[in-house]
C-alpha cells in the first residue's frame, strides 16, 4: 500500500517534469513519515479541500469588487482635487488607502473561510486534524498533520489576499478605471483555471505558483523544488516581495499625481 502511495508521488512528479533531483528530495521526507500510519475520521477536512478552490475564487472576486475603486474612483467622481491637497499629504493618504484595502481584504478573507470551516465543522465534526496529510491527499509527499496543512493554507489565503489586494490597488491607480481593473482581474482568474505542461520546463514550475494554485489542495503534490524551498515557501516570498514592491511604486506614483483637466 505504502509503495503503491510512492509510487503514485514519482508518477505524478514526472508528469509535472519534476527533475530526479527533486524528486529525491520529496521521496526523501515521504520515506520518514511513521509507518504504519494512523488514519483519522477527517469528513470535515476532505470536505473543506474539495471546496477550497472555489472559495478562493469567491474571495479574490470579492477583492476585485471591493478594491476596484480605491485609486480609480477619484478620478471617476472627480474628487481628485479635493484628495490630492489633503492636509496630512498624499503619502499619507495613501498609506490609509493602503491600510483600508488590507483591512477589507482580510476582513472579507476571515468572514468567507470563518464560514466555510464553521459550516463544515458544524456538519462533519472538527475531529481528524492530528491525522497525517496522506488521510486526505494520498499523494502528497508532505511529512504534516492535517492541521499543519490546515496553517499553511490559512497563511497561504491570507499572504495571497493581501498580494490581490496591492495587485488590484496598482492596476485601479494604473487604469483609473473600476470595470478595468474588474475585467483585469477576471481575466487573471480565468487564465488560471489552465495548467502548463511540464514539458515547458521553468514556465510549468514558475507557473505553479500563480495565485489561484496557493488555494488549492494540488500545492500539497507539488514536487518541484526553488532551489531550497518548496513551492509553499516560494510562493510567500515572492508574493511578499511583490507586495512590497508595488506598495513603492504606488507611492511613489501617487505623490506624483496630477489633477486631471475638466
Amino acid at each position: 500500500f505504502y509503495e503503491k502511495m510512492r509510487d503514485d508521488i514519482i508518477r505524478d512528479g514526472k508528469e509535472l517534469g519534476v527533475s530526479n533531483e527533486e524528486l529525491t528530495v520529496w521521496l526523501s521526507e515521504y520515506d520518514s513519515i511513521e509507518k504504519p500510519m494512523k488514519y483519522y475520521y477527517a469528513g470535515s477536512y476532505s470536505n473543506i479541500l474539495d471546496v477550497w478552490f472555489f472559495v478562493g475564487w469567491v474571495l479574490f472576486l470579492n477583492i476585485a469588487i471591493a478594491l476596484s475603486g480605491v485609486f480609480a474612483d477619484e478620478k471617476i467622481y472627480k474628487t481628485d482635487a479635493i484628495i490630492l491637497s489633503a492636509k496630512k499629504g498624499r503619502s499619507t493618504l495613501c498609506l490609509a488607502k493602503f491600510a483600508a484595502a488590507v483591512s477589507v481584504a482580510l476582513l472579507q478573507g476571515l468572514s468567507i473561510i470563518g464560514s466555510l470551516f464553521g459550516v463544515m465543522f458544524a456538519f462533519f465534526g472538527a475531529e481528524g486534524s492530528q491525522g497525517m496529510i496522506q488521510n486526505i491527499i494520498p499523494s502528497s509527499p508532505w511529512n504534516i498533520t492535517i492541521g499543519q496543512m490546515v496553517a499553511i493554507f490559512m497563511l497561504l489565503a491570507f499572504i495571497t489576499t493581501i498580494f490581490w489586494a496591492f495587485t488590484n490597488m496598482l492596476l485601479s491607480h494604473m487604469t483609473r478605471s473600476a470595470v478595468a481593473t474588474m475585467a483585469v482581474h477576471a481575466a487573471i482568474l480565468f487564465v488560471g483555471l489552465f495548467n502548463v505542461p511540464g514539458k515547458m520546463g521553468i514556465i510549468a514550475k514558475l507557473w505553479q505558483l500563480r495565485p489561484t494554485m496557493a488555494l488549492y489542495y494540488g500545492t500539497f503534490c507539488n514536487t518541484y523544488r526553488y532551489g531550497a524551498m518548496n513551492n509553499v515557501q516560494a510562493s510567500v516570498l515572492i508574493y511578499c516581495i511583490c507586495v512590497a514592491i508595488f506598495a513603492v511604486m504606488l507611492l511613489v506614483s501617487y505623490k506624483k499625481s496630477q489633477v486631471e483637466s475638466r
